[in-house]
């Protein structure tokens, strides 16, 4: 019935989550808050995003589930910054970058690290602090060397996105970088 209609999705998904979070169903909870942060990001509502994003990391808390707490905290903190606010979204992937490292035995947590670093790295060059933006990038190919470039393709920029960074200084740079990064 809702389908290619996202507003009608949303209702329909967010019909499902308050069902599932009335019979305690964590697993589909999950599923609905994921389905609604994706198709909020797709109409383009980060301020939704977030706000579903802030519920799948209370819920993998409370499942003791770190993965999908630092996935749910690395997506709040796209929302943050692409919200202009970009020091709530380096605090908020420090946040998950602690929950990273106490768990960094686990293979999965060590590339939600890199993801974590990847994105302080290009915050940093955003911000102009580009000292921190270069410390950050060099965890990144730290974790590439320990996990392998295949581990993280997909997970980390590109060297035309951290290039662009490094050397922009102008709006118009700004404007491409963004492009790049696909905000």
């Amino acid at each position: 019935a809702a389908l290619g209609d996202l507003a009608r999705a949303a209702a329909c998904w967010q019909d499902c989550l308050n069902l599932r979070k009335d019979l305690g169903n964590h697993a589909a909870v999950r599923l609905c808050l994921e389905q609604l942060c994706a198709i909020y990001g797709q109409l383009g509502n980060l301020a939704r995003v977030s706000d579903f994003a802030v519920q799948r990391r209370d819920l993998a808390a409370t499942q003791g589930d770190p993965d999908g707490e630092a996935s749910a905290l690395i997506l709040l903190a796209k929302c943050q910054s692409g919200m202009g606010k970009a020091p709530a979204a380096v605090s908020t992937l420090k946040q998950a970058l602690g929950i990273c490292l106490q768990h960094s035995r686990n293979e999965q947590m060590l590339v939600r690290e890199a993801e974590c670093h990847d994105r302080l790295s290009l915050l940093y060059y955003e911000m102009d602090d580009h000292a921190q933006g270069k410390k950050e990038h060099q965890e990144v190919r730290r974790l590439k060397k320990k996990l392998g470039k295949e581990m993280l393709r997909g997970v980390v920029s590109t060297k035309e996105t951290r290039a662009a960074l490094r050397s922009s200084r102008s709006s118009t740079g700004m404007k491409q970088i963004l492009g790049l990064l696909g905000r």
